[in-house]
Parts: structure tokens; C-alpha cells; sequence
């Protein structure tokens, strides 16, 4: 399959560049969508969180930074506490054996920054002004506004023109975000309605853009499965972020995701480094461990 081709072509380039930095997707990628990696229960099929966690040590343990990237946006560490949650148990019980790696999480695709604190035995925030380049500290809130407005006056009338009961729809505002969560009964057309609301949603914001005496903002519109959202930021930016304050250049950085189409929030990762296609965690732990065979077979410190 050339997907796979691809994403070996990838990891074996990213691992002879001397990979300093592995960035994650969350849902459907290091977890079960609706999940999180967590080792207390029993393997479900291929979800192996045992051994997802156990290559994520061993490459933190490498001196390869790792973090979770994704478009969950709150500006507290709790929620991806939650979904680190057996990887950071793990750190907490090694106590003083501390990986020479970092760990962080970024949250709203690139808005929000976190990073492991082994006092706290879990992430601290990272205020905006030590890690936001300069291009998103000049973000204007007004623009900010405008995209949002947009985006919701498009999902709200997106889904009243396909046919979406209103009992089955919820929006949400957050921050440098809003989305439309599809509570109804889910069929084999669902994601073709979600991907023609995320679809929708971003012309009107590239309309009201070209309208704005403001420089355009990067954003993203995306269909999570059983929602749409619309952030402003990508993970272009959030994976640059991580660059910087890693010392990764863009070859010895590696994005691991499963949403990679036109209306997938990981497409856009692919301007920031080399990216691996995954289908589920089974194949995240599977590229995981090509990682660290190539880190070895290529002499590189482990």
C-alpha cells in the first residue's frame, strides 16, 4: 500500500537525520477515538496502551522529546493529563529515573502549550509569551472574532440545510474555536454530512478573510468524527512551536496522525516535518517501534 511505503520512507529518513522530536495526534491515533492511554485495563484487540507507553519511555529515555498534539483546546492541563494519563503514571513511578527527553502537550492545534514537570509528576502550562512566535502574538482578537462569527453562522446553516434535527446538533465557542457536536443517530452518510459542514465552514472563512482589512489568519477546518470544528491555528504551527523549543529542525521531526484528508486537522502537519499516515493505535505502536529499530540500526544514541 503506498501509504505504508510512504510513512517507512518517513520514519527511516527522520531516524538517519538523528530524530530529536515525535509529535502525536490523539484520537484514533495514540488512542481509541473517545479514549485515552490508559494501562489499567485489559488490551482491547489491537490497542496495546501497555505497549504504546513502553515505547514512548523508551524513546523519551533516547533523548527524543515526545508530545501530544491535538485539537482539543483548553487553556488547563487537566484534560490532557487525562489523556496521558498512564504515560504520565509511568513517569511518576520511576521517581528519580527521569527520561533525558521532554514530554509536553499542545492543545488547540497550537494555542495552548504544556510541558512534564517531574515536581508536579504532571504538565504545567507554559505562558504564551515564552514559546508564541511573533506572527501569532500579532493576531488580532477582532479577526479572531470575525473567523469564529463566520464559522458558526456557517455550521449553524450548514447543518439546517442537510437535514440535521437541532435536538442533534450543539455548538460551542471557545477562545480560538467553535464547533458543532452531532449528538444524532450515526449512519454510513454521517461523515459525508460532517465533511460537507467542515467544508462549508471553510469557504465562509476564507470569504469573510478576503472581506477583512486584517492580514488572513491560519486556521483549520476539521471533521473529528461525530463533530466539526473550527480552530484558529493549525498544527503546522503548534509542531514549529515544539521545533523551537526542542532544537529539532524539520527532518528530525516526525507527525504521526490518522487525519490526513482535505477535511482531517493533521493534513496541514506536513508543512512543518515528516508526517506517518496511521490508520489506529495498532499502527502508531507499529511505527513507534520502526522508530526505535531505525534509531539503532542507524547508530543512534539510545
Amino acid at each position: 500500500e503506498v501509504r505504508n511505503i510512504v510513512n517507512l520512507a518517513q520514519i527511516y529518513a527522520s531516524a538517519t537525520a538523528g530524530v530529536k522530536l515525535i509529535t502525536l495526534d490523539g484520537d484514533g491515533t495514540l488512542y481509541p477515538d473517545r479514549q485515552v492511554l490508559d494501562d489499567s485495563g485489559a488490551q482491547d484487540g489491537d490497542y496495546n496502551p501497555v505497549g504504546l507507553i513502553d515505547a514512548l519511555e523508551e524513546l523519551l529515555r533516547a533523548g527524543v522529546s515526545v508530545a501530544l498534539v491535538t485539537a482539543v483546546g483548553d487553556p488547563s492541563p487537566e484534560p490532557f493529563e487525562k489523556r496521558l494519563m498512564g504515560l504520565l503514571r509511568r513517569l511518576q513511578e520511576k521517581g528519580a529515573a527521569l527520561p533525558a527527553g521532554q514530554l509536553y502537550a499542545v492543545g488547540g492545534q497550537c494555542n495552548y502549550v504544556f510541558r512534564y514537570s517531574p515536581k508536579k509528576g504532571g504538565l504545567e502550562p507554559m505562558p504564551r509569551e515564552q514559546w508564541a512566535p511573533e506572527a501569532m502574538r500579532e493576531w488580532d482578537a477582532e479577526a479572531i472574532a470575525k473567523v469564529l462569527d463566520a464559522a458558526q453562522a456557517a455550521l449553524r446553516i450548514g447543518a439546517k440545510q442537510l437535514g440535521i434535527e437541532e435536538a442533534d446538533a450543539k455548538l460551542i465557542r471557545k477562545e480560538r474555536a467553535v464547533g458543532l457536536l452531532y449528538n444524532g443517530k450515526v449512519h454510513k452518510s454521517t461523515p459525508y454530512f460532517l465533511d460537507e459542514l467542515a467544508l462549508q465552514a471553510r469557504k465562509a472563512v476564507k470569504r469573510v478573510q478576503r472581506a477583512s482589512p486584517h492580514p488572513p489568519l491560519p486556521f483549520c477546518t476539521f471533521n473529528g468524527g461525530k463533530d466539526v470544528f473550527v480552530d484558529v491555528g493549525t498544527k503546522e504551527i503548534g509542531i514549529d512551536v515544539l521545533r523551537g523549543l526542542t532544537g529539532a529542525d524539520r527532518a528530525q521531526t516526525l507527525h504521526m496522525g490518522d487525519q490526513f484528508t482535505r477535511t482531517g486537522n493533521d493534513l496541514l502537519a506536513r508543512r512543518a516535518c515528516g508526517t506517518v499516515w496511521v490508520d489506529d493505535p495498532g499502527e502508531t505502536l507499529a511505527s513507534l517501534k520502526l522508530v526505535l529499530e531505525a534509531m539503532q540500526h542507524r547508530g543512534a544514541p539510545r
